[in-house]
């Protein structure tokens, strides 16, 4: 199907990760108007054409299509001249909805040059050979830990937990500078479980009886006490998480996680988008594929709490700009009965509807979208409007140019 200048309906894909929300919680089925399967975690809904889980493109006369497929026929007239130029043959990002009902495993991303690595010698774990580097905006609220925390901070863990010192026998240097000492520990850390990772449980157990028979706990406490009844094996996971940021973001707020820096989503609805991968390296807090020596070798040991992402506003609209050359985000949030033009200047863009209804309207005439339905316009279509048909709110991806 020869691509035209008009929106062309995706059928997205659902991921079902363990850790993603059920029942009568699930934020993706109340998105996409269905009901959820009793039990079923809905954690992941996919926009784009990575080939693990790639969106349907929906045609007029019924007639369907992978993503991808269609892409890589009519590269130029969808994606556009500058982003085949750049990224060839693809499209560079993947915009999701991400629901999590319970932490994620703490990971990180690597960058493109040891993405390309961990695919040459691992394709089973590192599926693409592209980079990770993405953007969360919270729907509603996130919590996470993002980052390691400073030097001072550290330092107080290893004092406050001696049970975490004393399993990895720490020995302190303090001549080291700021980002030299938090490698070094967490280096020591990570090396000394990987060596000993039989000798882990027991000094879990004695902080979780400790903690358990204090009145008042931290915030990264809790999270221990309420992870350990999920991870009840040894899992360095659950002393990771006293190196890390807690972050919390409310709905509108966005934070940018560049290659390198550990995070771990611990609950909330968020759009996220991020470029089109999906190489996780993971050390914990989860049952999954992990590669601890990896990730020590890649990780940005900076105190970092994440980079918020201030978006460019006006009255109904912002841009979520990143420092990736792949991605960036908008969203419009439209009363009902107004209009908003959307010029394209000759990139791909991807629009997922997250409340109310809107109707596309252009040279193609008129196309109605609702809560939970998403459309790709193609390069090719130079400028479209938004009208509200209720109160709504819209986000869109594209390639900056």
């Amino acid at each position: 199907m020869i691509p035209e200048p008009k929106p062309y309906r995706l059928q997205p894909q659902i991921q079902s990760y363990a850790w993603g929300t059920r029942d009568a919680g699930a934020y993706i089925p109340k998105l996409l108007g269905i009901s959820p399967q009793p039990g079923r975690p809905y954690a992941e809904l996919w926009i784009g054409a990575h080939p693990k889980a790639p969106s349907t493109v929906q045609f007029d006369d019924g007639a369907e299509c992978p993503l991808h497929q269609w892409i890589a026929a009519h590269p130029t007239a969808i994606l556009g001249e500058a982003v085949v130029r750049t990224f060839g043959a693809q499209l560079p990002f993947l915009l999701k909805v991400l629901s999590a009902g319970q932490a994620l495993s703490i990971q990180t991303h690597p960058n493109k040059a040891q993405a390309e690595l961990l695919h040459a010698h691992d394709p089973e774990h590192y599926p693409d050979a592209n980079h990770k580097p993405e953007i969360a905006i919270a729907l509603d609220s996130l919590s996470a830990l993002v980052g390691f925390r400073s030097r001072h901070e550290i330092e107080a863990v290893l004092s406050q937990y001696p049970e975490i010192a004393t399993f990895m026998k720490w020995q302190p240097n303090r001549e080291l500078d700021d980002a030299a000492f938090v490698r070094q520990v967490f280096c020591r850390l990570i090396r000394y479980t990987i060596h000993h990772e039989d000798e882990l449980l027991p000094y879990i157990e004695q902080l979780a009886d400790r903690l358990a028979n204090q009145p008042v706990h931290t915030a990264h406490e809790s999270l221990f006490l309420e992870l350990r009844q999920i991870y009840s094996q040894a899992d360095i996971g659950l002393f990771v998480l006293f190196f890390l940021n807690r972050v919390e973001l409310t709905a509108g707020e966005a934070m940018y996680t560049a290659a390198g820096v550990p995070h771990s989503y611990l609950q909330g609805n968020i759009v996220e988008c991020m470029a089109n991968s999906d190489n996780v390296v993971r050390l914990g807090l989860t049952s999954k594929f992990k590669d601890a020596a990896t990730l020590i070798n890649i990780l940005d040991y900076t105190a970092n709490a994440g980079r918020p992402v201030i978006p460019a506003t006006d009255d109904v609209s912002q841009v979520y700009a990143v420092p990736s050359n792949a991605f960036q985000v908008m969203r419009w949030a439209l009363p009902a009965g107004s209009l908003q033009v959307v010029p394209n200047p000759g990139a791909v863009q991807l629009l997922l509807v997250t409340s109310g209804a809107v109707c596309l309207k252009g040279c193609f005439g008129d196309h109605t979208l609702s809560r939970g339905e998403c459309v790709l316009i193609p390069a090719c279509l130079t400028e479209y409007t938004l009208l509200a048909g209720t109160d709504c709110q819209v986000f869109g991806a594209t390639v900056p140019l």
